[in-house]
């Protein structure tokens, strides 16, 4: 059986306003919340011998970052420093967002975080993240 919509087509207009109000009103400025997004945003692949993840930290200096590995998890922190800028000064438009961040990922298998290597080129973060031995695929011979 179809039932009918409870409102018509104004009324939802009219419905879906007051709910984005009382979300702001509840939750702060709503617009920077979905204009975050994920920080820092990474790549993850493997190239063979190991996995390389390269994440995008535009101003971010290496001094801020850590990183750490172990088994088949990485994590990465830091801080992104608010720049100076003059207390008088008006914005129009504030995207960018400062402060602590944290990004951590199950790997796809187990590495040697002993051998890990990272470097820092250009606000782009590259990991190299060695498979351990004992994840690496091996050839079976087949006696018959």
């Amino acid at each position: 059986m179809l039932t009918r919509w409870a409102y018509t087509f104004p009324e939802m207009i009219r419905e879906m306003s007051r709910l984005s109000r009382d979300v702001e009103r509840w939750f702060g400025d709503t617009e920077s919340l979905s204009r975050s997004g994920v920080f820092p945003q990474v790549n993850l692949y493997d190239s063979g011998e190991e996995l390389v993840v390269r994440a995008e930290l535009p101003g971010v200096e290496p001094k801020d970052v850590e990183l750490s590995a172990t088994g088949n998890s990485l994590t990465i922190q830091g801080q992104r420093r608010k720049p100076n800028v003059d207390d008088k000064a008006v914005f129009h438009r504030k995207e960018r967002s400062y402060g602590l961040f944290r990004r951590a990922f199950t790997l796809p298998q187990e590495v040697d975080a002993d051998k890990t290597r990272a470097t820092f080129n250009n606000g782009v973060l590259e990991i190299m993240l060695p498979k351990a031995e004992a994840a690496k695929p091996r050839k079976i011979a087949i006696r018959s």
